[in-house]
């Protein structure tokens, strides 16, 4: 009898150890399953910034096409639309911005300058 309780013992030993290292194994898994979907999560939102960044160049750049084919700055349209695929989303807003605070004759022709410089300067690079 105390050979069977003996026995019985190393069993529930046995299936206690058994247990825990299933135990630690799901832990494990779930600890596994958690970081791959984070860094799922994190591939998705740079994609979505990607995305977004994109959308945005994409509209600086027409909104400044759009400006350079009206108005004054038609003469100067090809360059512009130079400098607009060279340019970041914040250089692309700050061109349309100046382009169209330029106003009056000595203001448009210094923007008219810098802009045949600025096309000059990048493609010689």
């Amino acid at each position: 009898m105390a050979k069977v309780e003996a026995e019985q013992q190393e069993q529930a030993k046995v299936e206690a150890a058994t247990e825990a290292w299933r135990e630690e194994e799901r832990k494990r898994q779930v600890r596994a399953e958690m970081q791959r979907q984070a860094e799922v999560d994190t591939k998705a939102a740079v994609k979505r910034e990607k995305e977004k960044l994109r959308s945005a160049l994409k509209k600086a750049r027409k909104e400044l096409k759009t400006l350079a084919e009206s108005g004054k700055w038609v003469s100067r349209a090809t360059e512009i639309e130079v400098l607009a695929a060279m340019l970041s989303v914040e250089q692309l807003q700050a061109l349309h911005t100046s382009l169209v605070e330029a106003t009056d004759d000595r203001t448009f022709a210094a923007m008219e300058a810098k802009i045949t410089a600025d096309v000059t300067r990048l493609m010689a690079q």
